[in-house]
């Protein structure tokens, strides 16, 4: 569960609770919650509304070492169906029933929404039945064969994979492909729901949420988050359908309807319409001004969010201690390094590196020394390599290096180099001198090898062989 991973990596508990919607205002108003984890049209509203501001988006799934962080909808009915089966179709077909998930529901009704009205010119606003659930959209269909559905997408899969039902008995009404995207889509794609803070969360406590979210793995919690994305287009889309916080201005149908009684008098004479169209301009000027607020308002707060990102990811890319790449940014980049190495055809090694005998630096001097030859050893370490090489923290006394372009007798002499810059370098603080050195394993990547995964394996296991035969030298697998 996500709030017990979180509160495993922090010093205070996190808990989770369900807030209906019409109660989430005065819960935030009154300040009674933190975080708000919320579908994209929901939070574009209470963006605007309440100043709610994101930190993460969730991450659906990684294709070719890409996180995917997006989602959609679905438009479909049931391969049964033989009086629908395209665009065309859903116009002609009005005595059809079409059945989604919420009015607020980004994938199950929204984006399809938008797409039929601004692509196609198909407004199926009156014909919609909401049933609350993605399933019981899905079964509705099955059961209903002649009915459309809206669901968002990866639902019709995760159904399928559990047997509910074959794929082959659902027949999508428009398809959309895109690269890395497996499931089936007929819209546009958006980015995934939203972890936002509230106005009176302190800007620390949400730097140290970010990182505790960044650093769950899926052994950790089933959902993962990354750095938030960009949520100006929700915005078009709510903009265009007149959607909270863009809600239409007063039309003169509404105006007519608002006032019937008035409009029966000012028929009488035409001082009183006159009058009364005065008010319904002044009325529509007032609703302009606040719908250019409102843009103005989206604007600075996305200008205010990309400069948080930008430190954001700073902080998430560099490790705290030592300055140096941290874990993630070090796996993320060698994997690039790799796939660019097997389209250049240039060689791609892993240095895995490990302090000697680090454990009796803590227990001798103390941790807090412990971490600042750490740093040391890190500075050291940096000195001898080019621009172009990854050098990372992997965990504690551990550390990788990940050079490309570089060949076996290269890197040899690089790890030579490493290791004796390190045995003539000493710690000094104070009146403590301590000399450190390190072992360092050596791996390169075989030919049409496409991970690092088994590299770095490989690479600790000549790291073990170079411990275990004295320390302080270099092994190569």
């Amino acid at each position: 569960m996500l709030a017990d991973a979180l509160s495993k990596k922090a010093p205070y508990e996190y808990k989770i609770s369900i807030i209906d919607f019409e109660d989430i205002e005065d819960e935030i108003k009154q300040e009674k919650i933190d975080f708000l984890i919320a579908n994209p049209s929901l939070y574009v509203m209470f963006e605007a509304q309440l100043g709610i501001m994101r930190i993460a988006t969730l991450q659906n799934f990684h294709c070719e070492d890409r996180s995917i962080s997006k989602f959609g909808g679905v438009i479909f009915t049931s391969s049964k169906n033989d009086f629908i089966y395209d665009i065309e179709d859903i116009k002609k077909a009005k005595d059809s029933k079409i059945v989604a998930v919420d009015k607020n529901s980004l994938g199950g009704y929204i984006a399809l929404r938008y797409e039929l009205l601004k692509k196609y010119g198909i407004d199926i606003q009156s014909r919609v039945e909401f049933l609350g659930n993605h399933d019981e959209v899905v079964r509705h269909v099955l059961f209903h064969p002649n009915d459309i559905g809206i669901v968002r997408t990866d639902i019709i899969e995760q159904m399928a994979d559990k047997g509910t039902f074959d794929i082959e008995q659902i027949r999508p009404l428009i398809s959309k492909d895109y690269p890395c995207f497996p499931f089936i889509i007929s819209t546009e794609l958006y980015p995934e729901w939203a972890f936002a803070a509230m106005p009176a969360t302190s800007l620390e406590l949400a730097k140290k949420t970010l990182v505790y979210l960044l650093d769950l793995n899926k052994s950790e919690s089933e959902i993962i988050w990354t750095i938030p994305l960009d949520y100006n287009v929700i915005h078009k889309v709510h903009k265009f359908l007149k959607l909270p916080p863009y809600d239409a201005p007063i039309s003169l149908k509404s105006f007519i309807a608002t006032y019937k009684t008035q409009i029966i008098f000012m028929l009488i004479g035409s001082v009183l319409t006159l009058i009364l169209l005065i008010r319904l301009i002044i009325t529509n000027k007032k609703y302009n001004h606040i719908n250019a607020n409102l843009n103005r308002i989206v604007h600075e707060k996305t200008r205010a969010l990309k400069r948080v990102n930008e430190y954001l990811k700073t902080l998430v890319d560099t490790d705290d201690l030592t300055r140096i790449a941290s874990r993630r940014y070090f796996f993320d980049h060698s994997r690039s390094y790799l796939q660019l190495s097997l389209r250049n055809r240039v060689p791609f090694f892993i240095l895995s590196l490990d302090i000697d005998y680090f454990k009796r630096v803590n227990d001798t001097y103390g941790h807090d020394v412990g971490d600042m030859v750490l740093s040391f050893f890190c500075e050291q370490v940096a000195e001898c390599l080019r621009k172009t090489d990854i050098f990372g923290r992997i965990g504690g006394e551990e550390f990788g290096i990940c050079t490309i372009d570089t060949n076996k007798d290269g890197v040899i002499k690089l790890a030579e180099k490493i290791r004796s810059h390190v045995e003539k370098s000493a710690f000094k603080f104070d009146d403590i001198s301590i000399n450190i050195t390190v072992s360092i394993g050596i791996a390169g990547a075989k030919e049409n090898e496409k991970c690092i995964e088994p590299i770095l394996r490989r690479a600790d296991k000549a790291l073990y062989e170079a411990k275990s035969t004295g320390r302080n030298r270099i092994a190569i697998n």
